[in-house]
């Protein structure tokens, strides 16, 4: 088994755990924050995937996944503040 899935799967349990806390979150600031923190998990995981298989596509697919995440907190912050 090479180190990459190793640390797939290391990184796919930290992300099960974040599910957790977006689901049962108390305040909207806690799913905020647990979401963005399973969206670079996620682009890691896909990267790690794409250097596994040895396909580029997987990178472009990570990158996307990271910006889509930088847009959503931002309007999200944003809906919360109620400037949106």
């Amino acid at each position: 088994m090479s180190p990459e899935i190793i640390v797939m799967f290391i990184l796919l349990c930290f992300a099960v755990a974040l599910l957790y806390r977006v689901i049962v979150g108390p305040e909207d600031m806690d799913r905020i924050v647990a979401i963005s923190t399973i969206s670079p998990i996620t682009a890691i995981i896909l990267a790690l995937w794409g250097l596994e298989m040895h396909r580029g596509i997987y990178l472009d697919i990570a990158l996307v996944i990271a910006l889509l995440d930088f847009i959503m907190v931002v309007a999200y912050s944003r809906y919360i503040r109620g400037e949106l």
